[in-house]
């Protein structure tokens, strides 16, 4: 009886090694979205944050909308939001700031005027065993 040797497999490239980055840093796990869990997780964590207005949840949403999934992060411009929802440039600056304080978003600084900031969603909540997250989770 011969035994067969086991089959190679490529290394797979880990998605966090080809990521931008921060400063020249390696960029952390919270900044690389890649799935629709991981924006569905973010959306579950900032809806549920009593500290947060109506006007952040929604502009949370629009944020989590323009996440490229290939680059891990969003780039709307405070206008194109402000437009989206019918609401001040000053009101989504505030909505984008109560994130920021609340732990939900990490914001790169645009290197200039007139250019987007880019917003990387933190995700903090872990799914609960059992739930629709959680299942989701391992498939």
């Amino acid at each position: 009886m011969t035994v067969k040797p086991a089959p190679t497999h490529e290394r797979v490239a880990d998605p966090l090694e080809a990521a931008p980055s921060i400063e020249g840093r390696k960029p952390a796990p919270w900044q690389r979205t890649t799935n629709n869990v991981s924006r569905i997780r973010w959306l579950v964590q900032v809806a549920t944050d009593p500290a947060l207005s109506r006007l952040t949840y929604r502009v949370a949403v629009i944020i989590c909308d323009h996440v490229n999934l290939a680059e891990g992060y969003a780039w709307p411009k405070v206008e194109t939001i402000a437009g989206m929802l019918g609401v001040t440039r000053q009101g989504v600056q505030k909505a984008i700031g109560e994130l920021k304080d609340g732990g939900h978003l990490v914001i790169d600084p645009s290197p200039g005027r007139g250019r987007s900031n880019r917003y990387f969603l933190r995700t903090k909540l872990r799914a609960v065993p059992g739930s629709t997250l959680d299942a989701a989770s391992r498939s």
